[in-house]
């Protein structure tokens, strides 16, 4: 037996004989996260300060800006500061805030929906402008047009997933009850996920991620993406499950040194794709014998 082939054996042992091909749901990227609350905060403050419609702040309109935002903070210090001490305490910055919340509810429904479609239009211009114009060309309107139908159709495939799953009732439709129950079983499996990236990420043990663990964590979990839509190739009967034949293809596209091999996506074939495959086949599949035992919907 062939050194290639024996390593493939190796890696196959304790293997489950199928996988479930479900990937993992990814952390939210808190640095973009930051950045969107920025830049919204930049719009918001031009659109109110920026007197000449220049596109930036000027000294004296960033004056003017800092005058408005203290006097802002005064008024809610003399309105919410309950005590009396001049500050607001947690408990008096809840309830300001849930005032602003209530205020922002009763609004006219057409500027939030103008500040929806602002949002939208800001998304699709950070994700699809490539040339940076501050437009939409022809091509990028394709590229975003194809991204979004992509989209709504992974959108379709979860929900048939979960009608799948938790309609007990076989009516097509999810009614309070089940999907009360789909609720329950994401934030388990959200709580479960969490638990498991604490435990692979979290090398202080403090009970959260720092920069640098959540970094190592979003590449790894990038890796694993890649790694899931790499391997559906070989999902020959497309059930979203790798048979034991299917992974064992997997394992020796890999140690062939075949390109289809390139799991990570890294542009080599090598013993991370290896490492990748076999982490990705010896996962659990919860949901099996569930979607087995239930037909598909026709």
């Amino acid at each position: 037996m062939s050194k290639p082939r024996t390593i493939v054996c190796a890696l196959l042992v304790g293997a489950v004989s199928s996988t479930s091909l479900a990937a993992l749901a990814g952390e939210g990227d808190d640095s973009q996260r930051e950045r969107h609350r920025r830049h919204h905060h930049h719009q918001r403050m031009l659109q109110e300060f920026d007197a000449d419609n220049d596109g930036s702040l000027s000294d004296a309109e960033r004056a003017s800006a800092r005058q408005a935002m203290e006097a802002r903070h005064a008024e809610i210090v003399a309105q919410f500061d309950a005590d009396g001490d001049g500050e607001l305490s947690r408990d008096e910055r809840r309830a300001a805030h849930e005032a602003r919340r209530a205020e922002g509810k009763g609004k006219d429904k057409g500027n939030g929906e103008k500040r929806r479609r602002h949002h939208h239009h800001l998304q699709m211009l950070e994700k699809f402008d490539a040339d940076g114009d501050g437009e939409l060309t022809g091509a990028e309107r394709e590229a975003a047009h194809e991204a979004m139908q992509a989209h709504r159709g992974k959108l379709r495939e979860h929900h048939e997933r979960l009608i799948q799953r938790f309609d007990t009732n076989q009516d097509g439709e999810l009614t309070g009850d089940e999907r009360q129950a789909a609720n329950e079983a994401m934030k388990e499996r959200s709580h479960e996920h969490r638990a498991r990236i604490l435990e692979r990420f979290d090398a202080d043990s403090n009970g959260d991620l720092d920069e640098g663990e959540r970094r190592a964590a979003h590449e790894a979990m990038r890796a694993h993406r890649q790694g899931m839509r790499n391997l559906r190739k070989f999902d020959t009967d497309n059930d979203r499950v790798l048979s034991a034949e299917e992974s064992i293809a997997a394992l020796e596209a890999v140690a062939s040194g075949d390109s289809s091999g390139d799991i990570n996506g890294d542009g080599v074939t090598n013993a991370d794709d290896a490492a990748l495959v076999t982490s990705i086949i010896d996962k659990p599949a919860p949901e099996r014998k569930e979607r087995q035992a239930r037909p598909r919907r026709r």
